[in-house]
């Protein structure tokens, strides 16, 4: 999954689903809003890692630590955008938290 989100609200402004993304998807991918300037919109590509099951890979799966919450985005599309995402001091997803209503 690759995330667009506004870097000064923290809101979720759109994604691309999958797992799986052609490099040259995920180097050219952007989302453009007309009232939010380009500078301001964040990308972020969920990383993967594979699950095996007898040596074999089986499905690859969100390797960060708020799993959960990505695949329950991926499950529901509707919570996307009900979350904003954390930002660390440098600006990097390190989870989510719900909007208030």
């Amino acid at each position: 999954m690759i995330l667009f989100y506004n870097k000064k609200t923290k809101d979720i402004i759109g994604h691309i689903e999958g797992r799986v993304h052609d490099p040259l998807v995920v180097k050219g991918a952007k989302i453009s809003l007309s009232d939010v300037p380009d500078k301001d919109i964040g990308k972020y590509v969920v990383p993967t890692k594979p699950k095996k099951i007898n040596k074999k890979i089986v499905e690859l799966l969100p390797d960060v630590p708020f799993a959960d919450k990505i695949l329950s985005f991926e499950s529901d599309k509707s919570e996307i955008y009900k979350h904003r995402v954390k930002l660390n001091q440098n600006g990097e997803i390190v989870g989510f938290v719900k909007k208030s209503k």
